[in-house]
């Protein structure tokens, strides 16, 4: 993939969390390239990096699924359990 088109997808998601954010403080993905590879982060954990690209791949079309659809599939799966907790008594 491209860079401008990871940071592109990066970018939207993030103006995405944004804009339905209720609070002052609003969660967002980390966009790392130290200029020969690439990472992203969301709550301080790597969910995607270039050198271990861990989409889907459909061999029948030899290309990977969308970084968007996998990344927003690893965002839910990452607050997923956070939901779980009450926390008002």
């Amino acid at each position: 993939m491209e860079f401008e088109e990871i940071a592109k997808t990066v970018r939207g998601l993030n103006e995405e969390m944004y804009e339905q954010c209720v609070c002052e403080e609003y969660v967002y993905l980390i966009f790392h390239s130290n200029g020969d590879s690439i990472r992203i982060e969301f709550l301080g954990v790597p969910i995607w990096s270039d050198d271990d690209d861990e989409r889907g791949y459909n061999a029948d079309t030899d290309k990977y699924e969308p970084l968007e659809d996998f990344l927003r599939r690893e965002i839910h799966e990452m607050i997923k359990p956070l939901k779980k907790i009450n926390l008002i008594t």
